[in-house]
């Protein structure tokens, strides 16, 4: 099937880890060299499969006009929560909920908090995982 292979194609472009071929995938995603539903995906599949997350959010929060007429009614206010997947810290997920509101409005309040909520457990894993002790140890070695 066409389009199967065109998602795997992508998901191969994507999981790159070169940042200029990070960089030239996304600015292509917005000059038609795919379906619209695939070319809105792309800053999303960057962020989820490279180390470029950070760009790819970027990118979508900067082009997200055009990237939200790809995508359509049903999925423009997934752009920037897709974006965001591979954040960590909770100042990340703060500022996808107020990016978010200022470009999809309140119609991307839910698809944001979702988000947010998964970047902020994911914070929440990283630092117990840093400091297993939940900052204990540190307490009573200060006493």
């Amino acid at each position: 099937d066409g389009e199967e292979e065109r998602w795997r194609l992508l998901e191969a472009l994507a999981s790159g880890q070169d940042r200029q071929r990070a960089e030239q995938l996304l600015a292509q995603s917005l000059t038609g060299i795919a379906p619209a539903n695939i070319a809105s995906a792309i800053p999303g599949m960057v962020a989820q499969l490279s180390p470029f997350g950070e760009e790819a959010y970027r990118f979508a929060r900067d082009n997200w006009t055009r990237l939200a007429e790809l995508a359509g009614s049903w999925g423009r206010t997934g752009l920037l929560p897709r974006a965001a997947r591979g954040f960590t810290d909770v100042q990340q997920a703060q500022r996808l909920i107020e990016d978010q509101r200022r470009v999809a409005g309140a119609d991307g309040d839910s698809a944001a908090a979702q988000q947010a909520e998964s970047i902020r457990l994911r914070a929440a894993v990283r630092q117990r995982e840093t400091d297993p002790t939940g900052g204990k140890l540190r307490e009573s070695l200060a006493d």
